[in-house]
């Protein structure tokens, strides 16, 4: 199971991950990945989080940790992709078409971030 809350820390996100399967040597069972919030609003965040770490995992079942650090860092990249070219339409609740289609994840342009991401931020094993 992989969840997310937001962290006491303000600006932070965590996601959580805790497993019953066997683990690789190095792979904690339960973990937490703590990553600042980026300002703004997307749509398909969580479709592409639960997509991009079901492909991690289908390569590896032993290695849920090292696979959310993966995805983390693939969504976090998209995100910062997405703000960049979004520029003010990602921090607005506005709904109209117009500003949904500025901010719409940039999934093709940040296609290397998804396949190669840079992990910057690791898992924490907790009890």
């Amino acid at each position: 199971m992989v969840t997310s809350a937001a962290c006491a820390e303000e600006g932070s996100l965590a996601v959580c991950g805790s497993t019953t399967a066997p683990q690789a040597p190095g792979s904690p069972a339960r973990f937490t990945v703590t990553v600042p919030r980026l300002d703004g609003t997307f749509t398909g965040t969580g479709d592409l989080f639960a997509s991009v770490l079901l492909a991690r995992i289908s390569r590896d079942p032993t290695a849920l940790a090292p696979a959310v650090e993966a995805t983390v860092a693939s969504v976090q990249a998209v995100l910062a992709g997405t703000l960049a070219a979004a520029g003010d339409a990602a921090l607005t609740h506005e709904r109209s078409a117009a500003v949904c289609a500025a901010r719409e994840l940039r999934l093709v342009q940040c296609q290397g971030a998804i396949q190669r991401p840079e992990v910057t931020h690791r898992a924490v094993p907790f009890a």
